[in-house]
């Protein structure tokens, strides 16, 4: 018995139909990115929120980079020699700087559930003079559909010595519908932990904060799986069926 087999000019035709079909549904993902600078050391950030004219916000990726700064006024400490003579003696400092992010109700797109915590070391000469220190950080969190039902995020970090662990917040509260003012006020303050061995003078700030918004078009119509099998079904059996009427055409007598 000979093997029937759809003809491969049919056989293009519908993997090109079904393929159109599907394109619609692999392009339906999209991105826009916005991003602003932080205030230093405290103060608003106003980030622009998503366009909801552009279609269905999905999820929201957010990304803090910069560098946290400290100037440090070291201990002054001498010691007597035996003759007599001061002379200073090299004394371990710590130091610390809290970075914060609060806003206002049904204003903010995110805030933390506890300050990023910066711990500064190093060893001051005696003398009482001052050093400059800095700390890289960057931290990453993601707010989806899922988010809105417990309203916080977890934060993934690097530089702090302490992480701020959670941002609260809801996927809703990114778009431009949710407020006509949103904004992020920065808080760079002195730390909680105890100053040893010398005094922070002035904490500053540089950075920004860039988000990501996923969001699916507004004209993106992505057909229903059904309707795929249907339309591929039908083409396959009009390929076949036509098929069979050229191999009985062609069948000698």
């Amino acid at each position: 018995m000979r093997r029937v087999g759809i003809p491969k000019p049919w056989f293009s035709m519908v993997f090109a139909a079904v393929l159109l079909l599907l394109l619609p549904g692999l392009a339906a993902a999209d991105t826009t990115f916005a991003g602003i600078g932080l205030a230093s050391p405290s103060g608003p950030s106003f980030l622009p929120p998503f366009d909801a004219s552009l279609g269905t916000l999905t999820s929201v990726d957010v990304t803090i980079t910069g560098a946290v700064n400290a100037v440090v006024l070291t201990q002054v400490n001498y010691v007597a020699t035996a003759d007599g003579e001061l002379l200073p003696l090299p004394t371990p400092f710590t130091v610390s700087e809290d970075l914060n992010f609060t806003g206002i109700s049904n204003g903010s797109f995110f805030s933390w559930l506890q300050p990023a915590t910066f711990v500064f070391s190093g060893t001051g000469s005696g003398t009482g003079e001052t050093q400059n220190l800095t700390d890289l950080f960057t931290f990453g969190f993601h707010f989806d559909s899922n988010t809105d039902f417990v309203g916080q995020t977890g934060v993934s970090s690097s530089g702090p010595t302490i992480p701020p662990i959670l941002a609260f917040g809801t996927l809703n509260g990114w778009t431009n519908t949710f407020s006509p003012l949103m904004m992020e006020f920065t808080e760079m303050t002195p730390g909680s932990l105890p100053d040893v061995g010398g005094a922070l003078v002035v904490p500053t700030l540089e950075g920004g904060i860039l988000v990501q918004y996923n969001y699916t078009p507004a004209s993106t119509v992505v057909p229903e799986p059904g309707t795929l099998i249907l339309l591929g079904s039908g083409l396959l059996a009009l390929a076949a069926r036509r098929r069979a009427k050229t191999s009985t055409i062609r069948k000698p007598n």
